[in-house]
């Protein structure tokens, strides 16, 4: 018999975790490994927090570069390309410079507009009034709270290690020898992951200038990549701390916790897949959002073209160039219709109208 001193509570919260660890797996204690569901959890949350890292690094960076190394000058808008503005502006040499530069160009706004270009990069250019994503700053904000809802509640790593610790209490160690030799391997393999993960992220930011990280092609896919790693490391990490406390004799009992209420996982999961429903009927609803009516017509030049195939049939997308508000804008649209893509793409022109309040909403006019 284990005469382990006990605090008050103990086996009320035991009895609880493992009710709860029931409800959710018939299996018994003894086979509680990672669930295949589990595991395609942690695989998809490696892919989302990769994604999320290469955006969020790419906006910080483009941020610091600019409030850096930006140089102020003022430049004329000469087109819009998709949205953001051409503008056109001399550079430190003397020499013309023609860009898209990161911002956004209405009806309305002056043609003359203060532009911050890197120095050694000057088709690196952002409007001086863009107001740049806060969305980045979501990703650790969101990661904190992933990693609070992970360790606090009744199915998390610290009710996992809890379960565990109370076995080892009630039955002992379920073989002899030292307990690290039984971690070892997913240990080892947690510690490789995260550390080429957390190198793999440093790597551009540390090798290459901030000129070359804003420019296009820059290797911070990179920094997604290792960031993807690292929460494959951590999953490992998890599977090594349970394999150790299933191992590791007991000189006091594990420490009883506040889960968090149960309320709170539904919760996430509500507003986890509400925001994005709500997202993609917004966006669905938008082109129907201003009349036909009320939008102005005419005729485009189509500049380049894109197939994406699907089954047997072709998506076009048809990048044309018309001239409204008294400016050159470049856009795209999708067209269906592979048959009339094609006609348009031959007489390099189509019928298109626009919104008026912003040119570069273009659709093609049946």
């Amino acid at each position: 018999m284990n005469r382990v001193p006990l605090p008050s509570g103990f086996n009320d919260f035991a009895r609880e975790l493992e009710s709860h660890r029931r409800s959710l797996s018939p299996r018994p204690p003894a086979k509680d490994r990672y669930p295949t569901l589990v595991r395609l959890c942690v695989a998809v949350l490696g892919v989302l927090v990769g994604v999320g890292a290469f955006h969020a690094t790419e906006g910080l960076v483009h941020r610091v570069a600019f409030a850096l190394d930006g140089v102020v000058v003022e430049a004329e808008v000469t087109a819009v390309d998709h949205g953001e503005p051409v503008v056109r502006f001399p550079a430190a040499d003397g020499a013309g410079v023609t860009t898209v530069a990161r911002g956004e160009h209405t009806p309305g706004d002056p043609l003359t507009r203060t532009v911050v270009h890197l120095p050694d990069a000057p088709e690196q250019a952002v409007l001086a009034d863009h107001r740049w994503s806060a969305w980045p700053w979501a990703l650790p904000v969101g990661l904190l709270l992933l990693a609070l809802l992970l360790l606090r509640h009744r199915g998390g790593v610290r009710a996992g290690w809890f379960r565990r610790r109370v076995r080892v209490l009630r039955w002992g160690t379920p073989t002899a020898g030292s307990p690290w030799r039984r971690s070892l391997p997913w240990t080892a393999a947690a510690g490789v992951l995260v550390a080429a993960g957390t190198g793999l992220y440093a790597l551009p930011l540390l090798r290459s200038g901030r000129a070359d990280l804003v420019a296009d092609g820059a290797p911070l896919w990179l920094c997604g990549f290792g960031a993807a790693l690292v929460v494959y490391g951590l999953g490992l990490g998890v599977q090594a701390l349970y394999r150790h406390a299933e191992h590791a004799p007991l000189r006091r009992p594990p420490r009883v916790f506040r889960p968090v209420p149960h309320w709170v996982p539904y919760l996430a999961a509500v507003l986890g897949g509400l925001v994005p429903a709500v997202s993609v009927l917004l966006l669905a609803l938008t082109p129907a959002v201003v009349p036909d009516g009320t939008r102005e017509h005419g005729t485009a030049e189509v500049v380049d073209y894109r197939c994406a195939p699907q089954g047997r049939s072709c998506t076009y997308r048809l990048t044309v160039e018309y001239e409204a508000d008294g400016l050159l804008y470049r856009s795209t649209f999708p067209l269906g219709k592979s048959e009339t893509a094609e006609e348009l793409i031959r007489a390099a022109e189509a019928p298109v109208s626009w919104d008026p309040a912003d040119p570069s909403d273009v659709r093609w006019e049946k």
